[in-house]
């Protein structure tokens, strides 16, 4: 019965966090921060994301009437975030998932091509 009860355990925990790193995704982003090789680290609130349950996204500057759609993918084996607006821009494509604290106000580090781009859940 031990062995069981450990089994379930063990099976649960690694169904709800292969999950989990999707739901942390779900939400409101803001870009706070952006390194680029080379340059100059950029500290500015300028670019939001907002991804949704059902794989769908909107995004663009903050203040501005552009909008951009798309879908989005997150590739729990390798840690990839897939990125793809209707109309293709820089943003699309494979962004490597640093670091993900998607709960209470977390934090999300992405990276693409040498740039690391640093996003605040927004509540």
């Amino acid at each position: 019965m031990k062995k069981f009860i450990s089994s379930l355990f063990i099976l649960f925990s690694i169904g709800f966090t292969s999950c989990f790193a999707q739901v942390d995704i779900v939400g409101r982003w803001e870009v706070f921060r952006t390194e680029k090789p080379n340059q100059q680290t950029k500290f500015k609130r300028e670019k939001y994301f907002v991804f949704r349950k059902d794989g769908t996204f909107i995004g663009g500057k903050i203040n501005s009437d552009k909008i951009k759609y798309g879908t989005w993918r997150y590739l729990e084996t390798t840690k990839y975030l897939l990125i793809k607006g209707d109309e293709e821009d820089k943003d699309d494509g494979y962004w490597k998932v640093e670091s993900l604290h998607g709960l209470l106000g977390g934090n999300m580090v992405l990276m693409k091509d040498s740039v690391f781009v640093h996003l605040k859940k927004i509540n």
